[in-house]
């Protein structure tokens, strides 16, 4: 094990402190990889605040988290219209889960 893993017993969250340097740096991707990981852990507030960062800054997998997010309720107000908002900006970005889960959710 590197210097660069951080474990949290407590919480058992175990994640890479590399994605947390990174995603205060701005990267997108750890940003949503940490939201993944506290999602795993049950965190669904911290999850969805991870998963809001990188989604305002264009990561398409954020996208589709976050609106799961809001249309499950987890960490977040439960919204069918923001549920629907971000699934379908990724969507829209050719993320095809996203798009999948859209189509099931709008009639017709």
């Amino acid at each position: 094990m590197t210097r660069s893993h951080l474990f949290e017993r407590q919480g058992h969250i175990l994640f890479d402190v590399t994605n947390n340097i990174q995603a205060d740096a701005g990267d997108t991707g750890a940003k949503n990889a940490l939201g993944l990981a506290f999602y795993a852990a049950g965190r669904y507030a911290i999850a969805a605040a991870w998963f809001a960062a990188a989604a305002r800054q264009g990561h398409v997998g954020a996208m589709d988290w976050l609106g799961t997010c809001y249309l499950k309720g987890q960490g977040v107000t439960r919204g069918k219209a923001l549920g629907l908002k971000w699934l379908s900006e990724a969507a829209a970005r050719g993320h095809l889960i996203a798009q999948h889960k859209v189509d099931a959710l709008l009639p017709g």
